[in-house]
């Protein structure tokens, strides 16, 4: 009978998983059997300091913050993940995250944090295993504000999400973070980028990514010069106009690069004496020697290539996707070269072509993920229909197989 008994509370134990209410925050287990605590739109104005001290996770978003004052974290000193969004946090205190030397993942998003006043020489200090800092969508005005953030002894830094502010400049602080190789920008409240704007970043960075730039942002020629190991470059929808964007390339002529992501950054201006996009061999003469894996050069207005511009590249065995859908312009008097072109592909895996020639309300576009520097393409699913050529090949045939699955219902 004690056998039995010992077999069932066992069995209970292992099928029922961990959870419980304490100090307004819900205690659960991972995967992994470690302690996470949501406290989510809670009200909290400070640290809960009643938690388990073990807890490996800390979710403080949509609480009422306005300041992180000394040791607040110091009791729970096991924590790698730590996430702090939509508050009001203004200030943090120098020993603010104090005693948090196995931290990995600091996330301050969304808060009013300034970039030149909130952050204190010795903040960062204890965060010696930092490896993913997200301090963005805090600098929600246009006024110039320098870079005064000690990110200089974050050694073991990989990636940044930050705000972009007027008339940027980082400081050589930034050039420390010798193993940074993802830098994301947010917020994005520049005008002008010129050549000198990212000098002082690390070279090593191998991912750029700057998707929120609404107002038209001029960009001089050599802005990615200090980028010379960048294998991804994500501009999706920040207004630049394609023309600057195949400008911006010249540094990695001949180069390997995993992902260009050029999707709507082109937006006819009158003021700025923009007009649709006319592709030509001239504008295409850097990317054109690039080895790209994955290109989405769709919804850019482009409504006429010039010279067969489109089938110009040296390497198209590169090619695992291309994205070219929602655009305007023809075929007519150069198809059999296009399609002829899609033969080169012999690694292509997707294709879009899709909303063509005519502009399609809310179009559904198709989405690239990076992760773990690998880089990927997921299918999105929507009301309207999308043309998608895959690679069918098998061991036999190395040429893809084109099908037509338009429909637009």
């Amino acid at each position: 009978m004690d056998d039995k008994f010992t077999f069932m509370v066992l069995c209970i134990t292992f099928v029922c998983p961990y959870r419980t209410v304490f100090a307004k925050c819900n205690i659960t287990l991972n995967l992994f059997g470690h302690k996470e605590a949501l406290c989510k739109y809670q009200g909290f104005t400070s640290v809960p300091t009643n938690l388990p001290t073990d807890i490996m996770k800390l979710d403080l978003s949509f609480n009422r913050l306005s300041r992180l004052d000394s040791n607040g974290f110091y009791r729970y000193k096991y924590l790698e993940d730590l996430i702090i969004d939509h508050n009001s946090i203004n200030m943090l205190h120098h020993k603010a995250f104090n005693g948090l030397s196995l931290l990995k993942h600091l996330s301050l998003s969304r808060n009013n944090l300034s970039v030149s006043q909130s952050y204190h020489r010795e903040v960062f200090e204890s965060l010696q295993s930092l490896s993913v800092l997200d301090i963005s969508r805090n600098m929600k005005t246009l006024n110039y504000n320098p870079y005064k953030i000690p990110v200089g002894g974050l050694s073991n830094l990989r990636e940044l999400s930050i705000d972009l502010v007027l008339n940027a400049t980082f400081g050589q602080k930034f050039k420390k973070l010798h193993n940074l190789q993802i830098l994301k920008l947010d917020y994005c409240h520049v005008t002008h980028l010129y050549n000198k704007t990212f000098s002082e970043m690390p070279v090593n960075i191998r991912e750029f990514h700057m998707t929120t730039c609404k107002g038209f942002v001029v960009i001089e020629s050599g802005v990615l010069v200090p980028f010379p190991h960048l294998k991804l470059l994500n501009l999706t929808n920040s207004n630049i106009h394609l023309a600057q964007a195949l400008n911006i390339l010249h540094p990695f002529q001949k180069k390997s690069m995993d992902a260009l992501l050029f999707r709507g950054i082109s937006h006819p201006d009158s003021k700025q004496g923009l007009d649709a996009v006319i592709l030509t061999p001239e504008m295409m003469i850097y990317i054109s020697t690039i080895c790209i894996k994955t290109l989405d050069l769709s919804d850019n207005d482009i409504i006429l290539v010039k010279n067969k511009s489109l089938v110009l590249f040296k390497h198209p065995e590169c090619f695992e996707n291309v994205m070219l859908s929602a655009n305007r312009f023809s075929l007519d008097n150069w198809s059999g070269y296009f399609f002829k072109f899609l033969y080169t592909m012999t690694n292509i895996k997707i294709i879009d072509f899709s909303y063509f020639p005519l502009r399609f309300k809310n179009p559904i576009f198709l989405d690239v993920v990076t992760k773990d520097n690998h880089t990927s393409v997921e299918q999105v699913k929507g009301k309207w229909g999308r043309r998608v050529i895959p690679n069918c090949s098998d061991s036999s045939e190395s040429n893809p197989f084109f099908e037509n699955n338009a429909s637009y219902g």
